[in-house]
């Protein structure tokens, strides 16, 4: 499990890479910007989709320093096993938060967000923070 653990703190690490601010993608159309718009154009959920388009989108900038930090919180609490269950917890939204956003998108791979959640799912569930972690 603590192999898992840091596995999923390398991806939330990854993620955090391409994340640009201050204006994630906005005035360019791509970057964060580009993959939380996806939601509003291929939806996967409509009452997400439009929480989105009327909330999210017109506060953007608000929302993507929001992002960044949760990201890079996650990929802090897991790489190091701190606050190993708040950090699977807040995996486990943030993963479906990006699944409901680009799920429907053409060429992506849905099931790679139900495999994420699933992760932070078992490591809400397991001692993952007992091994090889601050939480030890």
């Amino acid at each position: 499990m603590a192999f898992l653990r840091v596995l999923a703190g390398l991806l939330w690490l990854y993620n955090v890479s391409w994340k640009r601010a201050p204006d994630f993608g906005q005035d360019a159309g791509n970057g964060l910007y580009r993959f939380t718009k996806d939601a509003v154009e291929n939806p996967v959920f409509p009452p997400y989709s439009w929480l989105v388009e009327h909330l999210i989108l017109p506060s953007f900038g608000v929302f993507g320093w929001m992002v960044l930090l949760s990201e890079t919180a996650l990929a802090v609490l897991l790489l190091s096993g701190a606050y190993v269950r708040l950090a699977a917890l807040l995996g486990v939204g943030q993963s479906l938060a990006i699944g409901l956003s680009v799920a429907a998108t053409p060429g992506e791979w849905p099931w790679a967000y139900w495999m994420m959640i699933g992760i932070h799912v078992a490591l809400l569930f397991s001692a993952a923070g007992r091994v090889l972690a601050v939480d030890a």
